[in-house]
């Protein structure tokens, strides 16, 4: 008995006039069919080697093709099937769902720190005014120049601009009018100067924050309400410059209603207070604040009305805990916000 190699699918059967072979394993058992002997080996066919038998009845199948659907499902028993590739793109969807939020409240606060970062620059030129002019915080020119402390802060260049711009609210919405109020996420913008035919960029002021005017301006000394310098021992709690739809706030009387949306520029509520103007959730309920004594921190919308914000401010007045306001007082958007 010989060996060889097994044979190709195409030569399994032999030309004519040739010894018909037959192939079988090599023998490890041996039994008897229809007077002829057959043998097996596994580990001989594990080899791809056949033991060659003469007068076999007919030629034993090519293993080729078993061996090769044995590799191909081997390769295909390592893959993914549809419902494992179902499951894992379902998880990495809910782990996406549970860390997007997250992702988002860590770039808020990360813009907030951004804005504060901002406040206390600007504290430091105010300050730096204030020690130039005997404490003084009276930013305007003898001619009543109103933009002056804009000057001031951003400069008439590009070079100090970006300064007067809150991270959470840096792109405005530009028209072809003179200027506009801000909102919530976007500053205020306005050109500074007389010419209503031709605007320059030179002449554009764009800005996310607002200085109280009872510490700059002519209204600072109007009837004794205002601050005339910053040499005052409730400095922390006097606020001056803060997140604003405009330039500047006239906070008005303490018992002025709160505003009933959010970024409301309702005239009959302008009448008697500008607070709504600061009063917009632009950090999760909270404002960024630069205080009269170059302080900077977070404020909650209800904790405006608690602020001193001129020398006639009620601090316990009927918007506050002290002055018996109720949770179900305030206008629907401001309930779910920090009470104080």
């Amino acid at each position: 008995m010989s060996f060889a190699t097994r044979p190709k699918a195409g030569n399994r059967h032999p030309p004519a006039g040739e010894k018909k072979v037959g192939y079988a394993r090599h023998a490890i058992s041996v039994r008897r069919h229809s007077g002829r002997l057959y043998c097996s080996c596994h580990s001989e066919r594990s080899r791809g080697i056949w033991s060659r038998m003469d007068d076999a009845p007919y030629p034993l199948p090519d293993v080729s093709t078993s061996l090769r659907f044995a590799r191909h499902d081997k390769r295909r028993g390592a893959a993914f099937t549809l419902i494992e590739l179902l499951v894992v793109i379902s998880i990495i969807t809910l782990l996406m769902a549970l860390l997007l939020p997250t992702l988002s409240r860590v770039r808020r606060q990360a813009k907030s720190l951004g804005c504060q970062a901002k406040l206390r620059q600007s504290g430091l030129l105010f300050s730096t005014y204030a020690a130039d002019s005997d404490g003084k915080l009276m930013l305007t020119d003898n001619e009543g120049d109103e933009w002056d402390y804009l000057v001031f802060l951003g400069g008439r260049s590009s070079e100090r601009e970006d300064l007067l711009l809150c991270p959470m609210a840096s792109r405005p919405k530009l028209t072809s009018r003179r200027g506009a109020y801000g909102d919530t996420f976007s500053p205020w913008w306005v050109y500074d100067t007389n010419d209503t035919v031709a605007y320059s960029n030179e002449d554009l002021r764009v800005g996310s924050y607002g200085v109280s005017n009872y510490v700059q301006g002519p209204v600072a000394t109007t009837r004794g309400w205002g601050w005339v310098g910053s040499n005052t021992r409730a400095g922390a709690t006097i606020p001056a410059y803060l997140d604003c739809i405009d330039s500047h706030l006239w906070a008005g009387y303490s018992d002025a209603d709160p505003p009933p949306y959010e970024g409301c520029y309702d005239i009959r509520l302008l009448e008697r207070s500008q607070l709504s103007w600061s009063c917009i959730n632009r950090h999760d309920g909270e404002v960024n604040c630069l205080f009269l004594d170059w302080s900077v921190r977070r404020v909650g919308l209800k904790e405006l009305w608690m602020l001193k914000w001129h020398k006639h401010w009620d601090t316990a007045g009927p918007w506050t805990k002290a002055g018996g306001v109720q949770p179900e007082d305030w206008p629907a958007w401001m309930r779910k916000f920090k009470d104080y």
